[in-house]
């Protein structure tokens, strides 16, 4: 084992099923913390039990995401093994959720040296790891080390020099996330992710059917878990079925891959429905066990049921009002489990919260916008995400961007979290990065207490043209705040948030920002995901300042964080 220098990070586990039990210490940590007789926890940067989320200098605090039980205690031979070692038989329990180190007190875990020491002692109770348990990639003057346990269900990611930290990442049950995009009307694009961020694409499918108009339009596509449809022989190998809409704006067809979706076979009895227009999305409605699809037509979204994704019988209620590309889904409230509300999507952006039966769909607001930037459009999702229960995921086209020098011609945003929650006394969905994107980061930049008064400008020395930007502001009434990114700007004042757009409110007080800066394009969330705005611009400059044009302005916290590119040509 090498020289501790910059702290160790040391686990003992056991996996069971769905669970993972991380039991004392998870994390290396202060020698006054140490475990009698081991010497290694000496030189750590930071320890944590698990009967609380400080660690034992009270300092550090673990943040809970989901479903995570603290002070769980060991019973029999594991208890007896626990106490032996010095430990004190307590563990977290993790069934759905995950512990969140963030950076530590005063950026202490935001490790910015060019080694580490890691000690991991992990037991699986199956005798065998169904997955490698550490995998590494970059060059030695940039190391990164990925642990995952088994069936990919969790991970976490270390890093050293250019990308400092420790970030904790959730994957799905299959390893990957699937993105579709529909291209030229004759295929659609296929890319493939382990964490949202890092895309690799595959060959197009789905390719054009001239029985049906010549084109393949967009869709969507379901995992059949208890192979329903009976597209595959081998129960344990559940199929992943598209379904997309001919050309002739009538047929609703299916093609499926029983291989992750490296190859695709077409239905042979297409088409499954024909009915105008296009644009299905299916899932899975538990309460009656069917499936349901939306698909568009007449401004409508027409409703259909079906208990093999095969047969469709259409439901008496249409959905008015709508327009192109729906989805649809529950979210807890609040993060309440036991209190759930569906949310419908328009391919505008627009959405509403309310109730669904499975044959009717009956709406409690107003249509809301997901997003008030200009090139938002045509948004899917996707939950049932194993490990990571009551999780939402959304990414949508960004419309009408332009691209010059660039090895593409159309961009997504980045994928989104989303959570229901109230607002002023009605429900509201809340818009918020993917923590993924902390994968992503390298140098960070902070102020402390920057304060501005009307009429000044303070430049930000950041290198580079990738940023992830959060502020914690206080920005009185009467009061404007420019961001100045590479010659676009971001407005804020207490009321609204602008940016290549007109204000959109924000109820509650402003009180932080957040903006992605990529090469083409600037997405803005205010409060936390209560507003978002994404927009295409394309850069003038270099430059990033901050300006308050009137009244005075306090940034508490302004952050900038240098992002590595995914793209491997820019």
């Amino acid at each position: 084992m090498g020289e501790a220098d910059l702290g160790i990070i040391r686990a003992l586990a056991r996996v069971t099923g769905a669970s993972l039990c991380f039991v004392t210490p998870v994390f290396g940590g202060d020698a006054a913390g140490s475990a009698p007789g081991d010497e290694v926890f000496k030189t750590a940067l930071v320890v944590w039990h698990m009967d609380g989320l400080k660690d034992l200098a009270g300092r550090n605090e673990l943040r809970v995401v989901g479903a995570v039980s603290l002070g769980v205690r060991l019973q029999g031979e594991e208890l007896r093994e626990s106490l032996e070692s010095g430990n004190d038989g307590l563990v977290a329990r993790l069934e759905g959720g995950y512990l969140d180190a963030g950076q530590g007190t005063g950026g202490m875990l935001n490790l910015t040296g060019s080694a580490l020491t890691v000690s991991v002692r992990l037991r699986s109770p199956l005798g065998a790891w169904g997955k490698p348990l550490f995998s590494k990639h970059g060059g030695h003057d940039r190391l990164v080390y990925n642990l995952f346990s088994f069936n990919s269900a969790i991970g976490f990611e270390l890093g050293t020099r250019d990308t400092p930290g420790m970030t904790q990442v959730m994957s799905p049950l299959d390893g990957e996330y699937h993105l579709f995009a529909q291209r030229w009307n004759k295929c659609w694009i296929h890319a493939v992710s382990t964490n949202l961020v890092h895309w690799t694409e595959l060959r197009p499918a789905l390719w054009e059917d001239y029985r049906f108009g010549g084109g393949v339009q967009s869709g969507g596509s379901v995992l059949d878990r208890q192979n329903s449809s009976g597209l595959s022989p081998d129960p344990n190998t559940p199929p992943l079925v598209a379904f997309w809409s001919g050309s002739d704006n009538r047929s609703t067809c299916i093609s499926y891959s029983l291989d992750k979706g490296r190859t695709w076979t077409k239905y042979a009895k297409n088409p499954v429905l024909v009915h105008p227009e296009r644009d299905p999305k299916v899932f899975w409605h538990e309460p009656p066990r069917r499936w349901v699809m939306l698909l568009y037509g007449n401004s409508s979204y027409f409703l259909f049921t079906s208990t093999n994704l095969l047969q469709w019988t259409e439901q008496k209620e249409s959905i008015p009002d709508c327009f192109e590309c729906p989805d649809m889904f529950q979210l807890p409230v609040n993060g309440e489990p036991h209190r759930l509300k569906w949310v419908l999507v328009r391919g505008n952006g627009k959405y509403s919260v309310g109730d669904f039966d499975g044959s009717r769909f009956m709406p409690e607001t107003d249509q809301l916008p997901c997003d008030s930037g200009p090139n938002f459009h045509a948004t899917q999702s996707r939950g049932d995400i194993a490990g990571q229960q009551g999780r939402r995921i959304q990414i949508a086209w960004m419309r009408d961007g332009k691209y010059p020098d660039m090895p593409f011609n159309q961009q997504m945003t980045f994928p989104c979290d989303l959570t229901l929650r109230m607002l002023s006394g009605s429900l509201r969905l809340f818009r918020k990065p993917a923590p993924e994107i902390e994968l992503l980061h390298r140098r960070r930049h902070t102020w402390k207490d920057l304060s501005l008064a009307a009429g000044e400008t303070r430049p930000l020395e950041v290198a580079g043209g990738l940023f992830h930007i959060l502020a914690d502001v206080e920005v009185p009434r009467g009061t404007t705040l420019n961001f100045r990114i590479r010659g676009a700007t971001v407005t804020v004042t207490d009321q609204s948030v602008a940016c290549s757009s007109k204000p959109a409110p924000v109820a509650s007080g402003l009180r932080t920002v957040e903006i992605l800066v990529d090469r083409t394009s600037i997405e803005v969330f205010a409060n936390d995901g209560e507003t978002s705005l994404s927009a295409c611009c394309l850069p003038t400059d270099d430059r990033l300042a901050v300006v308050c044009s009137q009244g005075s302005a306090t940034m508490r916290t302004l952050r900038v964080f240098e992002l590595e590119s995914t793209h491997p040509d820019i």
